[in-house]
């Protein structure tokens, strides 16, 4: 990525590491045979709207060199589906390595018939899925997985609320949900806590699908 046209982007690149090394989750999930591991989930709670937070230029060049550098430095991962709206609200993230994990969470959770196609959709034979539900929003912020990252022989799950400027909230509600699955992995996958990012600096020429990929 070029800096020389933007003065901002001459932060350098590991002040933004340093800045965010505190998010990541220490303790990584413990997989189950039988169920699906659960690294973190909250109660649910009234949905609570979030505009973009005031911050500096050289806040948001670090920020916008984290996530660009942390792309770049993903393992390959495929999007089942990107939601704005799941069957699902509370803020949770789920961990798919087996048929018998993937059917046991079936069994305790109402998905839609169309949502339920798309989970099993993933060969659990080759593939791992990683199912992260961002909670009740209003606005329907744009939430996503951005970034699959192999550290220290374990799998970090990076993933970021593209936030809205302030007064063009919206009223109506959604529980944003991204799916995705990676190679077939025995490694400890820790999910990030979320960050949030303006949305305005999301990267020109980055689409965002409106309901789901297949």
């Amino acid at each position: 990525m070029s800096t020389s046209a933007n003065p901002l982007r001459l932060i350098p690149i590991s002040l933004a590491c340093a800045l965010f090394q505190s998010c990541i989750t220490a303790v990584p999930p413990t997989a189950s045979p039988t169920g699906p591991a659960e690294t973190r989930s909250t109660a649910s709670t009234p949905p609570v709207a979030t505009v973009s937070p005031s911050i500096s230029p050289l806040e948001a060049a670090e920020l916008v060199d984290f996530i660009a550098m942390k792309r770049i430095g993903s393992i390959p991962f495929t999007t089942v589906f990107l939601k704005d709206k799941f069957s699902i609200s509370p803020v949770r993230e789920y961990i798919f390595n087996s048929m018998g994990a993937l059917d046991s969470w079936l069994s305790q959770n109402l998905v839609t018939p169309t949502d339920r196609r798309l989970i099993e959709s993933i060969d659990m034979y080759r593939e791992t899925g990683l199912l992260k539900l961002f909670g009740r929003q209003l606005n329907l912020l744009r939430c996503e997985i951005f970034s699959v990252e192999n550290k220290n022989s374990r799998l970090l799950i990076h993933t970021v609320r593209w936030t809205i400027p302030p007064g063009n909230g919206l009223a109506e509600v959604g529980s944003p949900a991204h799916y995705i699955s990676i190679p077939k992995t025995n490694l400890p996958i820790v999910f990030v806590e979320t960050i949030d990012c303006p949305e305005d600096l999301m990267p020109k020429g980055m689409i965002w699908p409106q309901e789901t990929y297949e």
